[in-house]
């Protein structure tokens, strides 16, 4: 019996990391990806290069510091030790 508790709590901090991770990645990481994929674009684009890439680089670093942020609100609001 206690083995199969201690599998169980096992797989419930499995599932929660999962679904954090899922939570994280499609509000945070993705987009940030997203947005570093335009940033190699910027140099595609023709005459107005240097405007284009000073702003997605300002673009770049407003999402850095509002993702790093929201992950860390999402991380502090997790108690594995509830689980």
């Amino acid at each position: 019996m206690k083995n199969a508790c201690m599998i169980r709590a096992n797989f419930m901090v499995i599932k929660e990391t999962a679904n954090l991770y899922t939570q994280v990645s499609e509000k945070h990481i993705l987009p940030g990806v997203d947005l570093v994929e335009r940033l190699g674009f910027a140099y595609e684009s023709g005459s107005t290069q240097e405007r284009t890439m000073a702003s997605r680089m300002a673009e770049l670093d407003k999402y850095q510091d509002e993702a790093l942020k929201s992950i860390r609100k999402v991380a502090n609001s997790v108690s594995f030790a509830t689980l």
